[in-house]
């Protein structure tokens, strides 16, 4: 919201930012735990909201099987997001201004594709010949196999950005922004390309779709670091890190409740403290 606001120039929205920032703050000290999807928020609360118990806890996601299509069975490039969450709208807003106009100097005839739900009418009027409206997929195995890069133009946010990881998990190299990276642990050059402005973001996007040998490089490196950081059993050794250090019993591996992605859901971000 404080991202949102200094990108608008507005005083209202950002003393509105503040006062949620506020009962932010009233909760991750009244809690045993709160768990983070950024190391970046950790370190803000470990200033904001200092002797909080604060555990950095990304998100679990068991990556695709490869291999995946080879670079030259794929072409054009995507973006896959919610268009009910106003970054991704205004992610579109700005790769169709900003770094378009270079891509299309720079590889021409090129397509871009953009996926998701909740696509307004301002996106679906962007049509052309070398921007294709995909709108909803309810299979993201076909797109993802299908295309070469992925794009994640953010120029505000916070949290975790699974669309990042998304992609890698399916051999996908991306090119994002420094919000768009923040807090991940992925590095430029290594999973992702980063750039941030309409220029430079173009470069490494052609870049990256015209060089087979670092879209593979990037590739298995996409989907390594998937594989080491997010899997399943590491989610289960981070929620038993939260139980011991607050005094509960360790994470049963058959619990009866609900289990997502692996790893069953949990009440430990908001237990709330006992008063006495």
């Amino acid at each position: 919201m404080e991202r949102a606001a200094k990108l608008r120039h507005s005083a209202f929205d950002l003393a509105e930012a503040g006062k949620i920032k506020t009962r932010e703050l009233e909760v991750i000290r009244a809690a045993d735990c709160t768990i983070v999807l950024s190391t970046a928020e950790q370190a803000l609360l470990q200033q904001d909201a200092p002797g909080s118990f604060v555990y950095y806890f990304p998100w679990v996601q068991r990556p695709e099987p490869r291999p995946r299509p080879t670079f030259a069975e794929r072409q054009g490039f995507m973006f896959l997001g919610g268009y009910g969450h106003p970054p991704n709208v205004d992610a579109i807003d700005f790769f169709i201004c900003d770094v378009m106009p270079f891509v299309r100097e720079m590889l021409p005839g090129a397509r871009f594709y953009i996926y998701g739900s909740k696509m307004p009418d301002s996106i679906k009027r962007l049509a052309s010949a070398d921007v294709i409206i995909g709108g909803f997929v309810p299979e993201l195995a076909p797109v993802f196999d299908r295309h070469r890069v992925s794009v994640a133009p953010l120029r505000y946010g916070a949290g975790f950005k699974g669309k990042v990881v998304t992609s890698l998990s399916y051999s996908m190299p991306a090119v994002v922004t420094s919000i768009a990276a923040e807090g991940m642990g992925v590095e430029d050059g290594k999973q992702v390309l980063i750039a941030n402005d309409g220029r430079s973001f173009a470069e490494a996007l052609v870049k990256l779709y015209t060089d087979q040998t670092l879209w593979e490089k990037m590739s298995q490196a996409g989907w390594d670091f998937v594989n080491d950081s997010f899997s399943p059993e590491r989610g289960k050794e981070r929620f038993d890190e939260i139980f011991q250090r607050i005094g509960k019993e360790t994470l049963m591996l058959n619990p009866p409740h609900s289990v997502v992605s692996g790893v069953p859901t949990t009440s430990a971000a908001s237990t709330k403290r006992r008063r006495k």
